[in-house]
């Protein structure tokens, strides 16, 4: 859910926390894992330095240099029953409770598109005692951001509607032009993110991206006579 003020664009997310099926999840251990997905959007999503400029488009879809810049909250709503949720949290007591994900040895955290899940809603799966960098990084997920750790690269694409940026890790297998600048990720703070590395908590103005796409489309959807477009800046 999207709205808009003169101060702020409020991003909410309507969350059903409930143990996981066949685990022997608290009560306790599931109110852990909701006041750490809490705490962890408001100390690191909700940080002031990424912030939405509207811009006024004319009739050529170009900027007319009418603006305004607005911080950005985002904030996790807990729903009586999963009919109103958009979101699911499903909590496991420990780490190793989690389920085997194919492909992989571990028992990851992970966040299951809701194409994909039992519920029809977006899933978080993740446990009571996991540290509260993996809830802030599967939240990442929830509002459209891929690993970024993955191979060959992942991409993103501009809120303006142009075409983004393509991140590569290293590989010896991919050409050195078709890394996407990006050489060593130990030397580059683009690599080295909320998305990639734990437990990096940086944020860069891509990581707004999809939240800047939906806004522009719900501005545009709803405005009379005037066309928006919206771009991710640094306040610093």
């Amino acid at each position: 859910m999207l709205a808009a003020s003169s101060r702020k664009v409020l991003v909410t997310l309507n969350f059903f926390a409930m143990p996981a099926a066949g685990s022997t999840t608290t009560a306790g251990e599931l109110q852990a894992a909701k006041d750490t997905l809490v705490d962890q959007v408001r100390s690191l999503w909700n940080q002031r330095r990424l912030r939405m400029r509207l811009l006024v488009l004319d009739e050529r879809s170009r900027p007319t240099g009418t603006s305004r810049t607005l911080d950005v909250e985002f904030r996790i709503r807990w729903t009586a029953s999963m009919a109103g949720a958009g979101y699911v949290l499903c909590v496991y007591p420990t780490p190793s409770d989690l389920p085997n994900v194919p492909g992989r040895a571990d028992r990851p955290p992970f966040v299951m598109s809701a194409a994909f899940a039992r519920s029809g809603r977006i899933e978080m799966h993740i446990a009571a005692t996991t540290p509260p960098w993996t809830s802030s990084h599967e939240f990442g997920h929830c509002i459209g951001l891929p690993d970024e750790y993955n191979h060959p690269g992942v991409g993103y694409f501009k809120p303006e509607g142009r075409e983004g940026l393509l991140l590569q890790r290293p590989d010896p297998f991919i050409p050195p032009n078709r890394q996407g600048n990006v050489t060593a990720g130990r030397r580059d703070p683009d690599l080295r993110t909320e998305m990639s590395t734990n437990p990096n908590s940086n944020l860069l103005p891509r990581h707004l991206w999809p939240t800047a796409i939906e806004v522009r489309k719900l501005l545009n959807m709803h405005a009379k006579g005037v066309r928006f477009g919206v771009d991710v800046v640094f306040s610093r």
